[in-house]
């Protein structure tokens, strides 16, 4: 059965500009020392369905345009086991810089702790409190684009699929970078890569049985966004895969399953092993990004 997630709180009081709220944060250092110039994060929380979440925004350091920048919501990869503010921080580092893009990192709970659809109610939440708050953010309503890639994907993905359904928010773009999009984990690719060194097919199903617990079910479309009975007029794509990944046949099903109901989508794959938007595994980090920057200032402007 489909789950129903209620959507988030709508705020009693008037809030002051975010970009006000929470600690200002000089311009970082990015992962491994590298350093992104310029661009400064500011950590706030915005209201969820059962608690508030926090969230970490990464600004960009030229000028905001007339009309307001793009905002870029984002999901890390820590398989809904981990996370926390700066998971993903190289990838939204690049991001605010080289597309001039506001960009909220999401810090979801994560499981044992919080199983299925905890994660994905709290991306949902997030999510459409900072689209129906994007001119307090400096950005435009109708320039909103969500971003993840493994788990991270999962959820970016769940989140158009149920904006859709909703009505609301408005999402303008996804990019899903290796996302897992069948928690059935019926892909042909899991089972091929089931004992490969670092991430494999077996770490995945351990962490798909975390997240689920003992209620949810893989074949709710919220968790498993391949099987939704209808892809149609979904937000454009960019989905990514890796050769030599477990979650391979997950992107290309996805991909599939976008152009048979008419969704503009680029489909990029990497040679190689598993890939990492964050640069922490064997594909050159250069080349994701490269790729993610590119399709987001396509559809973004």
């Amino acid at each position: 059965m489909r789950s129903t997630p209620s959507a988030p709180p709508t705020p009693t009081t008037s809030h002051p500009d975010p970009l006000t709220l929470g600690s200002d944060r000089p311009p970082r250092e990015a992962a491994a020392g590298r350093r992104v110039p310029a661009v400064r994060t500011r950590d706030l929380h915005v209201p969820g369905a059962e608690q508030d979440i926090p969230v970490r925004l990464y600004l960009p350091p030229d000028p905001a345009p007339a009309g307001g920048r793009p905002l870029v919501v984002s999901f890390p990869d820590g398989g809904w086991v981990t996370g926390g503010l700066g998971a993903s921080a190289l990838l939204c580092d690049r991001v605010a810089a080289r597309v001039g893009a506001v960009v909220a990192e999401v810090d979801h709970r994560t499981a044992p702790e919080h199983p299925a659809p905890a994660a994905f109610l709290d991306a949902y939440a997030a999510t459409s409190w900072l689209a129906e708050h994007a001119e307090l953010l400096g950005c435009r309503p109708d320039r909103v684009a969500v971003l993840g890639s493994g788990a991270g994907g999962a959820l970016a993905a769940a989140v158009a699929l149920d904006a859709r359904d909703r009505g609301r928010p408005t999402v303008a773009f996804q990019a899903l970078v290796c996302p897992v999009t069948d928690l059935t984990l019926s892909s042909p690719s899991v089972a091929a890569h089931s004992r490969d060194p670092g991430p494999s097919g077996a770490a995945l199903r351990r962490s798909v049985a975390l997240y689920l617990g003992d209620l949810a079910d893989p074949r709710d479309p919220l968790l498993s966004p391949l099987l939704a009975e209808s892809h149609a007029k979904l937000p454009p794509a960019l989905v990514l895969t890796a050769e030599h990944d477990p979650l391979r046949d997950d992107g290309v099903r996805y991909v599939r399953a976008l152009w048979a109901a008419g969704v503009p989508t680029e489909h990029a794959e990497v040679p190689g092993g598993c890939l990492d938007a964050d640069g922490r595994c064997p594909v050159p980090a250069a080349a994701v990004l490269g790729i993610v920057v590119s399709a987001l200032r396509r559809a973004l402007g």
